[in-house]
Formats: structure tokens, C-alpha cells, sequence
């Protein structure tokens, strides 16, 4: 049986493919290597059996994580029977998933300023870390 383990941990590679790792298994024992079919049925079964959760740990205040939903919910102004569409911006606490949400007419660079502002009044206070979405990281300092 071949090691799935390393099977999975190969597929994260950048262009690897399953099919490419039962070459590289068969042609080392070709008559006692299982079918293409076979090896991919195991490496399932191998995957479903795996913990596919990550365990982070944040300390209290470090890390606040912001990102706009990409949903964009809407609401009628009650004055012209309008839908306007808007942007949702939503931040949560590592430490504690405590989420703050609010919802700004663009995701214009006055808008995320904004939503970062009313979200850290609303928390009463600054996280150190502010992590969008894109992975660039600002340290308030």
C-alpha cells in the first residue's frame, strides 16, 4: 500500500496530480502496484479519515481579521422605492470570533478606512495585528 500520507502531502504541490503520483508509485513495483482506479479509491478513503480542521491559536487583542464578504446585500430607500445595493465589511476577533459587521456604499479606500474607524469604536479599542483578506498584515503601532 502506498503511503498516503506523502501522497497528500505531494498533491500540494504546484502541479502535481494524483495521476502523476501513481506513475511515479507504479513504476517502482510494477506487478505488485494497485490500479489507477484502486489507488485513487484508497487515497479518498485516506482523506475522509484525516482532520480537516487547522487549530490557530490567537492571543487576546493580537489579530483582527477584515475582509468585505463579497455578498452584497440590499436594502429599498423608503423615500424613491430604490434597491441600493451596498458593500458588507465584516472584521472578527481572533482571540475571541467576536464579529463586527457594517455595511458602506463602495469598497472605496474612504469606505475601508471608515468601516476600520466605526469597527475599532465599536470594539473600544485596536487590535496590534489587522490581517485582510489579501495577506498583507498592518501592525498598528
Amino acid at each position: 500500500m502506498p503511503d498516503f500520507a506523502k501522497v497528500h502531502e505531494e498533491l500540494q504541490t504546484k502541479g502535481v496530480t494524483l495521476a502523476l503520483l501513481w506513475e511515479e508509485y507504479r513504476c517502482a513495483e510494477p506487478a505488485d502496484a494497485l490500479s489507477y482506479s484502486q489507488f485513487t479509491f484508497h487515497y479518498r478513503e485516506y482523506r475522509q479519515s484525516i482532520d480537516r480542521s487547522m487549530r490557530q491559536s490567537h492571543r487576546p487583542g493580537e489579530r483582527c481579521f477584515v475582509d468585505f464578504s463579497g455578498k452584497k446585500p440590499s436594502y429599498i430607500n423608503s423615500k424613491t422605492q430604490e434597491v441600493v445595493t451596498v458593500e458588507l465589511f465584516v472584521g472578527a476577533l481572533g482571540f475571541s470570533s467576536y464579529y463586527f459587521a457594517l455595511c458602506v456604499p463602495t469598497q472605496t479606500v474612504v469606505d475601508w478606512i471608515e468601516a476600520h474607524i466605526r469597527m475599532f469604536e465599536y470594539l473600544e479599542g485596536v487590535p496590534l495585528l489587522v490581517v485582510p483578506d489579501n495577506g498583507f498584515v498592518a501592525q498598528i503601532s
